[in-house]
């Protein structure tokens, strides 16, 4: 299995993160990204399978090259803690100028910062492909997207570590801790998550009235 043999050309997001993690995890001390590669191109082979979507591959890029890195830095004998707290915090470092930034100017100029999360919140449900499913809950005060099926969540189910759903969850912080921030009007919760055992991950946006 190779990359080019994937169905759909790579993003630069895939590339990104294939490219940076290594370098964070590196950080940490000695790491052989030569036998992390080797492990993603057979995590990936079992698991072409299951790309439906332009986006299914995407997640499922992100999702078989965390798990190689994991089983690398468990074989360089981390715990199983250790390993995850490690990645949890490398996951972030690639995006996280970007993304909170982008949040936090789009909050700073946003004319309507209530139709905006809003109008984001159906975009995002439509790019991330038919392996997630959303539901949503509307009314004048609020804005609560409830994500049913994850494809992350389903990724390391079926690859028998459910536990490294939890570093996708946290990586959301880098845009909801913005909202709390720049005190927008907006107040964010999100009570529960696939990842940390929830039957469901709720992402609730929560309006001042006089917003």
């Amino acid at each position: 299995m190779k990359i080019h043999d994937l169905p759909y050309i790579m993003g630069w997001a895939d590339k990104l993160l294939i490219k940076k993690l290594h370098k964070y995890i590196a950080d940490f001390g000695k790491f052989d990204n030569r036998e992390t590669a080797k492990i993603f191109t057979e995590i990936l082979a079992k698991n072409t399978r299951y790309i439906t979507d332009e986006p299914s591959q995407t997640h499922i890029i992100a999702c078989a090259y965390i798990m190689a890195t994991y089983q690398q830095l468990r074989l360089n004998g981390e715990s199983q803690q250790q390993a995850i707290t490690k990645l949890t915090w490398a996951f972030k470092q690639p995006g996280r100028f970007m993304v909170t930034w982008g949040m936090r100017l789009w909050l700073w100029f946003s004319r309507d910062v209530k139709a905006g999360i809003k109008l984001e919140n159906i975009r995002k449900e439509k790019s991330y492909g038919e392996q997630f499913k959303f539901s949503a809950e509307i009314d004048e005060l609020s804005y609560i997207s409830v994500v049913h099926i994850c494809a992350y969540h389903e990724f390391f189910k079926r690859n028998l570590c459910p536990e490294l759903t939890a570093i996708f969850c946290d990586w959301d912080v880098l845009w909801t801790d913005e909202i709390e921030k720049q005190n927008c009007g907006v107040r964010f919760e999100r009570p529960c998550t696939l990842g940390t055992g929830g039957d469901c991950c709720r992402f609730e946006f929560y309006f001042d009235e006089d917003d």
